[in-house]
C-alpha cells in the first residue's frame, strides 16, 4: 500500500468519525 492511499484513508476514516460525532452530539458543533 503506497503513502497516498493510507493518508486517503486515513482522511476518509476521520471524516466518518466527525460526521458521526455532529451526529451523536449536536450540541458541541
Amino acid at each position: 500500500m503506497s503513502i497516498e492511499s493510507g493518508l486517503l484513508i486515513v482522511l476518509v476514516v476521520a471524516l466518518v468519525a466527525y460526521l458521526l460525532a455532529a451526529l451523536i452530539f449536536p450540541e458541541r458543533f
